[in-house]
């Protein structure tokens, strides 16, 4: 091999193993994503969006222009969990069908009541359901891994796991919200949940 060859060689080689790290985890995040956890979907004014199932989608708070997208997808109902604020949407026929609720949670001190009534809301509204906070991170992580277990049947760790690593942006100083779950009486909230879907059968 020639100087100039093992020069080309080796800065490719060093170019590579500079760059394939990074490739690497993105594949690697991909390969490794369960099929259970939620399906990601992209549509104009709607960030952080994923499908969880036939019922129910999760989101951060939508533009304007997101709610137009979700009334396209065939939403029925948008359940907002901010604590001071309610959803504004656009006066188009097709978004004013939808049907909007609130229920006020605060990330870091929510009640079993106000879990029970979002499930509710999940459970016994028009379907699919979009539930959404600000971020679509930790309120929304909450209701969506109660709904894992109380409508779907995931054990707690099952739950937890796409809550806290799902790639949401759920926040670790929230750790009230893992303490929440684990102690959770899972079957004594499903006993209070009755709507198509919902609860596990």
């Amino acid at each position: 091999m020639k100087p100039y060859q093992v020069y080309v060689w080796l800065g490719l080689c060093s170019l590579t193993f500079s760059v394939s790290p990074t490739l690497a985890l993105a594949v690697d995040e991909t390969l490794n994503r369960p099929s259970e956890w939620a399906s990601p979907l992209q549509a104009e004014g709607v960030h952080n969006f994923y499908k969880v199932s036939e019922h129910l989608y999760r989101a951060a708070q939508p533009k304007e222009t997101g709610y137009e997208a979700l009334a396209q997808l065939g939403v029925g109902t948008v359940l907002n969990l901010r604590q001071y604020h309610l959803d504004h949407p656009p006066v188009e026929p097709e978004v004013q069908a939808m049907q909007f609720k609130h229920v006020s949670m605060n990330a870091g001190n929510f009640t079993e009541q106000q879990v029970l009534e979002a499930l509710t809301v999940i459970a016994e509204s028009p379907k699919p359901v979009l539930v959404h906070c600000l971020h679509g991170s930790d309120r929304t992580g909450t209701i969506v891994a109660m709904y894992r277990m109380v409508c779907q049947g995931w054990n707690k760790q099952q739950a937890l796991d796409e809550l806290m690593t799902g790639g949401y942006g759920y926040h670790r100083f929230f750790s009230n919200i893992p303490e929440f779950i684990e102690n959770v009486d899972v079957p004594a909230i499903r006993a209070q949940i009755n709507g198509v879907g919902c609860p596990a059968t």
